[in-house]
């Protein structure tokens, strides 16, 4: 039985239509079992987790906080500050072009396709990220990297479905 699973696991893995489509069903379900439940499935996890429960009529803490902003808070303006490139405009917008160039780290390329990455162009240091996804990041210093791990790595984080 564990070959069988980890023969399909690779096969849904290798097939990235099938890999987003069931990543996105299994995010979408568990989002409205939260939701018809009263958010049991995170209220156990928290308590899971925490070892406290989860209070979202009163929260007090900054964990039951978080959850609560997660659940409840649909500012407009959150999906665009928390996407690392949506978030550059909106700087440039709001401060102005010379101010965000003075406090903006520079963007030296933006592909979704990692093949085409000008390594010879870029500097001795860099950081190669995913723009929806975190903790994924490649960072290079001194010029010391492996192109092809590189190229290989970074698709992996494009596989994963925005929240």
């Amino acid at each position: 039985m564990n070959k069988i699973y980890q023969k399909t696991k690779e096969n849904i893995k290798n097939n990235n239509f099938l890999f987003i489509a069931l990543i996105t069903i299994r995010a979408y379900g568990i989002y409205f079992l939260n939701k018809i439940s009263h958010y049991q499935l995170e209220k156990i996890r928290f308590y899971k987790a925490l070892g406290y429960p989860l209070n979202l009529q009163n929260p007090t803490s900054f964990n039951e906080k978080i959850i609560w902003k997660k659940i409840y808070d649909r500012n407009p303006l959150l999906p665009i500050t928390a996407d690392k490139y949506a978030v550059l405009s909106y700087i440039k917008k709001v401060f102005g072009e010379e101010m965000a160039e003075e406090i903006l780290i520079p963007l030296l390329y933006v592909t979704d396709k990692p093949k085409t990455i000008p390594f010879e162009r870029l500097l001795s240091a860099f950081i190669v990220k995913p723009n929806h996804d975190s903790g994924r990041n490649i960072i290079v210093e001194n010029s010391l990297f492996n192109r092809k791990e590189i190229i290989k790595n970074a698709p992996d984080g494009l596989k994963l479905p925005m929240a």
